[in-house]
This record gives structure tokens, C-alpha cells and sequence, in this order.
């Protein structure tokens, strides 16, 4: 299943459990068909989820791994940069971070890390680090 075909389906549960001295985390996806899906992201460095109700509809699943160079980069250094402060960057921000957030871009790049949003057309949105991320059927 492609990342794209999970646009106005619903995320219902967001877990954390350690595995093995990391951090994995566990989201449970329903798509059209009610089909149950199980989206893991190993080894999570960082993570945020925002704003979760009971009904968290996604408007986009996008994972930035090598392939994010060129304009994404930017894109990803300012997803990056949101993720270590909470917050979207702002005109202004301290720029102690940029080694941070220059690190991670290149793992990222290098196939070491992938980041992984989770974008809402309602409810919560997920943004995270990872070694990998990895997607399987729970349901038919």
C-alpha cells in the first residue's frame, strides 16, 4: 500500500514501547476498506504527536529518507528543527541547534534515519526520527 492511499482514513491509537534499550513507536491506521494496518517506526530518536482526539483523520503520510535532497532538504531542515523545538521556526530562532539539525539531515540522507509525518485534515499529527519505518496489514 502506498503512502498517499491512506489520505482521509483514520489513525486510532499511538503507542510508545521500548524494545530492546530503543523506543519504538506503534500507530494503528483503519483505511476505507476498515482494513487495520500496524505503521512501527523503529529505533525513534525524537517524537511528537499533537493534538489527538478521538477521531484523527490523516491528510498525508509522507516519510523523508535518502531520497530528500534539493528543495526537500530545506523542507526537512525546517521539519527537523520544528521537532527538536516544539514549534514551527520562527524569524529570529537560536541557531544552536543547526549542528543538530545538520547531523540528522545527513543521517537521514545517508540511510541512517528516515523522518516520518503524519500530516491532519482533523486531529492529531505525528512527527518523528527513526532507524526505519515499516508498514504491515493487521486485518482483511
Amino acid at each position: 500500500m502506498k503512502w498517499d492511499e491512506f489520505m482521509e482514513c483514520e489513525f486510532y491509537s499511538v503507542s510508545v514501547e521500548p524494545v530492546a534499550g530503543e523506543r519504538n513507536v506503534l500507530i494503528r491506521i483503519l483505511d476505507h476498506e476498515k482494513t487495520r494496518w500496524l505503521l512501527t517506526a523503529s529505533g525513534v530518536k525524537y517524537f511528537s504527536l499533537d493534538e489527538m482526539m478521538l477521531q484523527n483523520v490523516i491528510e498525508s503520510i509522507r516519510v523523508y529518507d535518502s531520497s530528500a535532497a534539493g528543495a526537500q532538504a530545506v523542507e526537512l531542515k525546517e521539519k527537523i528543527l520544528s521537532l527538536l523545538q516544539g514549534r514551527s521556526p520562527r524569524a529570529g530562532d537560536n541557531s544552536s541547534l543547526c549542528e543538530v539539525v545538520e547531523r540528522l539531515v545527513g543521517e537521514i540522507q545517508d540511510s541512517l534515519r528516515v523522518l516520518l509525518e503524519i500530516r491532519p485534515i482533523y486531529g492529531g499529527s505525528v512527527l518523528l526520527i527513526a532507524k526505519n519505518v515499516d508498514l504491515q496489514c493487521e486485518s482483511a
